[in-house]
């Protein structure tokens, strides 16, 4: 079992493919700024990321990744590739996972 263990990327995000059973993003994946262009960078950047990994993708947000806050996170549709852990866990290449978000 393989993963990719990636957090506080801050709006960057790898160009290299990863060979891996998955991806898990532990929080800090948005760039610093507003939560609007947040919510856009989600809508675009990271979906059009999301979207060309082989492998399934597991995302925590951190307490800069404002957009995962109500009512913004409903503004942004995730690829069907990603599981969002919100106080909650998910079964990955037959291991369990859990994730709650730490904000201010």
């Amino acid at each position: 079992m393989r993963f990719a263990l990636l957090s506080d990327l801050h709006g960057f995000l790898p160009t290299k493919p990863f060979n891996v059973d998955a991806i898990l993003i532990a929080g800090d994946i948005t760039p610093p700024v507003h939560v609007g262009k947040q919510v856009e960078w989600m809508q675009s950047t990271f979906y059009k990321w999301a979207i060309k990994q082989d492998s399934p993708i597991v995302l925590i947000a951190g307490n800069h990744d404002q957009c995962f806050t109500s009512p913004y996170k409903a503004l942004f549709p995730l690829a069907p590739n990603i599981v969002y852990l919100e106080d909650s866990g998910t079964t990955i290449c037959s291991m369990k996972l859990g994730g709650a978000p730490w904000r201010k």
